[in-house]
């Protein structure tokens, strides 16, 4: 305690904060002058891990530190209505359970998911594991506290394959009735590229999707062309930051300068990376009318 006194003249220094009744009750007991009781106010997280990393968590102060907390820190200390959230606990609860599976089956050292309303772009449920206990942050290490839906950001590979098509249906450069050639390996400088299991054939347009060729999609790239790709992309929220409502979001890493090679492989999802929650809305605007609604 004494080190805890300054030499300065102060009106009073913190001993120790958020005493339980008990230990309340048996400083009083002591009788010591002096010794005064602040009542507080305490965040408490009732969902405990299951939502830590879309709400966050605060600092004794209750100063948002993280998630929502930090996104609408000011709005909660003014405001007195209460901060709904689009978050379903049901859904997240489902969703969390299926991908704790996964990553106990693969072995895997971590895994993400979030669901999205196509109609609203509203986050229904985003799970990132390992998560924590926002009632206890300081004992969760960094990497539990790693948003990985919102700031990681990895190559997405095949689901681009998606943003392929669609881009080439935009252009006009893709039509369902056209074939592509996946008849042999694609040579590209010193590289070569070839489907996993492929069918050694050209393909039609929904065959590209089924057997998931990276032959039949690095070809519609190069018929929509460098410059158009890049545009789609951008226009599909690829290429700048989520702006979902959290602090913890990522800078996508794109190809500078986005050369023809770079268009190739984008095609199949290598060469660019993105977070989960971009992929997550580009994905909705392509089957919610084509309409592309922030997170």
């Amino acid at each position: 305690v004494r080190e805890r006194l300054p030499a300065e003249q102060r009106s009073f220094v913190w001993i120790r904060r958020n005493l339980t009744p008990r230990q309340q009750y048996e400083v009083n007991r002591l009788g010591v002058p002096g010794l005064f009781f602040q009542r507080e106010e305490k965040r408490v997280y009732p969902h405990g891990a299951l939502v830590s990393h879309a709400v966050g968590f605060a600092d004794v102060d209750n100063r948002g530190l993280a998630g929502v907390e930090q996104s609408f820190d000011e709005r909660l200390r003014t405001q007195t209505e209460p901060l709904k959230l689009s978050i379903d606990v049901r859904v997240q609860h489902a969703l969390r359970e299926e991908i704790q599976r996964a990553i106990d089956d693969f072995r895997a050292i971590g895994g993400m998911g979030v669901m999205l309303d196509v109609r609203s772009g509203e986050t229904v449920a985003m799970v990132s594991l390992p998560d924590f206990d926002p009632n206890a942050p300081g004992l969760a290490d960094a990497d539990s506290r790693f948003n990985r839906n919102t700031l990681g950001t990895y190559e997405m590979g095949s689901t681009f394959k998606m943003f392929t098509a669609a881009m080439g249906f935009e252009s006009g450069a893709v039509r369902m009735a056209d074939i592509w050639d996946a008849s042999r390996p694609y040579t590209a400088g010193r590289f070569t590229i070839s489907d996993f299991k492929g069918k050694n054939r050209w393909l039609t347009t929904p065959e590209v999707f089924i057997y998931s060729s990276n032959l039949g999609a690095l070809r519609m790239a190069l018929q929509v062309g460098v410059a158009r790709q890049r545009d789609f992309l951008d226009r599909v929220g690829f290429l700048r930051p989520s702006p979902v409502e959290l602090p913890e979001v990522s800078h996508p890493i794109v190809p500078k300068p986005w050369r023809e090679i770079n268009a190739i492989t984008i095609a199949f999802g290598h060469g660019i990376t993105v977070s989960p929650m971009q992929l997550a809305a580009a994905t909705a605007a392509s089957v919610g009318g084509g309409i592309m609604r922030a997170p």
